[in-house]
């Protein structure tokens, strides 16, 4: 019995026709050492979503002028 159904993901843009051709003709390849990786990419994604500082802003909104 087979457990993926490929229909069952369709329809797939072209970012996703490509990683899935990419990956059916054996292009990916293990690292080399995967906690390494890891740490490099869990590293990355935290200072990406890191919270510098905090930030209030006050608007005003104009009055109508008088013509």
């Amino acid at each position: 019995m087979n457990r993926f159904d490929p229909d069952a993901f369709l329809p797939l843009d072209e970012e996703e026709q490509a990683l899935m051709a990419s990956l059916e003709a054996d292009e990916w390849r293990p690292v080399a050492n995967l906690a390494d990786e890891k740490e490099k990419v869990t590293t990355a994604v935290r200072h990406t979503i890191k919270k510098e500082k905090r930030i209030n802003l006050c608007l005003t909104q104009n009055a109508p002028t008088k013509t």
